[in-house]
């Protein structure tokens, strides 16, 4: 069985998807009008925190990675995939060198696909930003 430890160079011709500024890494998408495929790469881990949106497929190709789903925690390591729920609030941490697919079953543009988060959940983000940028 292939291993891999980073997307093959085609992958890296496919569009850029632009991050939020809590993920690092390099994220490549694969566009339709009924859903969106995302294949990120974090070589430096990522903390992304609690958030909804439309339903997600998530799997991990390499690394490993805790996804907080309503407030239970999983531990996926490649191979691993879990489902997120329209509207389920989840978090996810991945650890360095990690790999992941995200499939959505919302294009990119419907209201379903908006990303909403708690009030308290985009301050400490404001003031995580602020702390970077000085």
């Amino acid at each position: 069985m292939l291993r891999l430890t980073e997307y093959p160079e085609w992958v890296h011709l496919l569009p850029k998807v632009d991050l939020p500024p809590w993920l690092t890494g390099c994220a490549h998408v694969i566009d339709g009008e009924d859903g969106r495929t995302i294949l990120h790469s974090s070589p430096d881990g990522a903390n992304v925190p609690a958030h909804k949106h439309g339903a997600q497929l998530f799997i991990v190709v390499a690394g490993s990675v805790k996804v907080t789903i309503d407030g239970e925690v999983k531990d996926l390591v490649a191979g691993d995939s879990v489902e997120i729920a329209d509207q389920q609030e989840h978090a996810v941490v991945a650890e360095p060198n990690s790999l992941v697919i995200e499939v959505f079953a919302d294009s990119a543009t419907s209201p379903e696909a908006q990303v909403t988060m708690s009030a308290e959940t985009l301050a400490a983000l404001r003031e995580q930003m602020a702390r970077s940028q000085s």
